[in-house]
């Protein structure tokens, strides 16, 4: 029967220790084992003990709230930073877009279908109560987009008025090809009022709306008949790209 005993034999530098093997026969030398091979042989005879179960899971975080994505495509493109020049006294179609920032051009070929805009406009009027009011929404060069057609003012003075429009690109091309979709609506109050009251507008363009020439937007106001008393001006504008 072998006595194992370990013990250092000698002052090696760390970590190479080794253990001493003596047997009780004294003729027999004294065996040297490194420290790594001893445990690499225990290692290999003594089999690996079974897995122990798996530990419990611990509890999962609360997932937080997702925010809610931006419409895609959204930006301004104009926005009006100073009143417009008032449409009084005259019988003229005469804009009622005042200075600002950004542009009211899409250039050409710019468009893609499902392309769709807002517009707000808001402002002060004042009409007679024989006055005829035309609103028109169109392009530069000419394109009618949409337009009230010929309102019959009620009696109003200094009185606020609100615009909001809505277009949609439906087809791309050139004359007779390319189509919009227009539609909004004009309102105001008049003496003596609390409702709004005005015009909703509505129309489809596929015979003269061309994607394929600059198109830049402009709105209009004509009176009937000319009257100091028959004024419009805007004090806000904003157009948007909304998809």
């Amino acid at each position: 029967m072998a006595i194992i005993t370990s013990y250092p034999v000698a002052q090696p530098e760390a970590p190479d220790y080794l253990l001493g093997v003596r047997t009780e026969d004294d003729g027999m030398p004294t065996k040297l084992f490194p420290i790594q091979d001893l445990i690499t042989l225990v290692s290999e005879e003594i089999p690996e003990g079974p897995q122990g179960p798996p530990g419990e899971q611990g509890e999962q975080g609360e997932q937080g709230i997702q925010g809610i994505p931006g419409v895609s495509g959204t930006y301004g493109l104009f926005a009006q930073t100073a009143n417009s020049i008032p449409v009084a006294n005259t019988a003229v179609e005469t804009t009622i877009v005042g200075s600002g920032v950004g542009t009211l051009t899409i250039p050409a070929n710019s468009f893609s279908i499902g392309d769709s805009f807002t517009c707000a406009l808001d402002g002060i009027l004042s009409s007679g109560s024989s006055a005829t009011l035309h609103i028109r929404i169109k392009t530069l060069t000419g394109v009618i987009l949409a337009d009230t057609g010929i309102i019959n003012m009620s009696a109003a003075t200094d009185k606020p008025w609100v615009m909001n429009l809505y277009f949609t690109v439906r087809e791309l091309g050139g004359a007779t090809v390319a189509s919009i979709s227009s539609g909004g609506l004009f309102s105001y109050i008049r003496n003596g009022g609390t409702q709004f009251e005005g015009y909703v507008l509505s129309t489809v363009n596929n015979t003269t709306f061309n994607t394929t020439i600059n198109n830049t937007l402009v709105i209009t106001a004509q009176w009937d008949p000319a009257s100091t008393g028959n004024s419009i001006v805007s004090k806000n504008f904003t157009l948007t790209k909304v998809y």
